[in-house]
């Protein structure tokens, strides 16, 4: 599969870990990592630095397939999701008293769908508030954004690189840019509509497509050998400060993001930031993190 047309990176994997391991230490309410929800920014940083390197690789390779992605996204992602949310809903109804039959199968049609997002947005509201917390399905808005994400772009990256192929980061960036204000307007202003919805999240994964299509040309690849390790071990820092002493929900994405995109463009060269991401360990876990 496509996959195998782009250079395995055991760090990503590793990275993968420090994505996950915050995001569940902090649902199981532990209060050192105030910041862990902010590994799923991560995640969406990884998912656009990883799918776009795959998308461009298929179409400078002649071989890029509308129906081939999406048929590998629904392989990949389906049959974990729908078995959760059988399992969720199983459960649910034998073990929690007050089960809502209703609510919770548009929960999970929600979810199968790609609109959980949305869902949670209208139905529960603030993240944090008494009604997402009793949503048993309210950790996959962030996946159903990622899907919105790629119903869209891989056709905006194909025309892009067919009519106006000096353009492609240019464009991106320009979106990028446009969807991080949005985002900061947002939180600002409608911090509920900001958190959940595709348009003000579409920079954290616009970002790691930037950085796709970087290496894709080795932008600043020559800088990794002198200044990579430092570079790397900086992003771990940072992505540990923001973990346990998180700094308002904007800036902390953004920190999330630059860390994140550091780690993925340094985090590869030789070095103990390397050694630790690429350990037996945590490329186990990360490789197991979706499901």
């Amino acid at each position: 599969m496509s996959e195998s047309r782009i250079t395995y990176r055991p760090d990503i994997d590793g990275l993968r870990t420090l994505a996950v391991l915050p995001v569940v230490l902090f649902h199981m309410k532990f209060d050192w990592i105030e910041g862990g929800f902010l590994g799923v920014d991560v995640f969406f940083v990884i998912s656009g630095f990883l799918i776009t390197s795959i998308l461009v690789s298929d179409l400078h390779s002649g071989k890029f397939s509308l129906r081939e992605f999406y048929k590998r996204r629904v392989r990949r992602i389906l049959p974990a999701l729908t078995f959760l949310n059988l399992c969720v809903l199983a459960f649910g109804y034998l073990y929690c008293f007050g089960f809502d039959v209703p609510e919770f199968a548009s929960q999970a049609i929600a979810s199968s769908f790609s609109y959980a997002n949305i869902h949670f947005w209208l139905q529960a509201g603030d993240y944090w508030g008494k009604a997402a917390e009793e949503a048993p399905l309210l950790h996959c808005w962030s996946l159903s954004v990622e899907e919105q994400y790629y119903l869209f772009f891989p056709l905006l990256l194909w025309a892009c690189w067919r009519y106006l192929r000096s353009f492609v980061a240019p464009i991106i960036a320009v979106l990028v840019a446009c969807s991080l204000i949005l985002f900061l307007v947002g939180m600002a202003r409608f911090p509920t509509s900001a958190f959940y919805l595709l348009p003000t999240r579409a920079w954290e994964i616009g970002a790691g497509a930037l950085l796709g299509l970087f290496q894709h040309y080795q932008i600043g690849q020559s800088r990794g050998v002198r200044f990579g390790p430092h570079a790397a071990f900086a992003g771990i820092l940072v992505l540990l400060g923001i973990y346990l002493s998180m700094p308002n929900l904007a800036m902390g994405a953004i920190l999330a993001t630059l860390a994140t995109c550091t780690l993925l463009q340094y985090g590869n060269t030789p070095g103990l930031v390397c050694d630790f991401l690429s350990s037996a360990p945590m490329r186990a876990i990360g490789k197991l993190s979706y499901s």
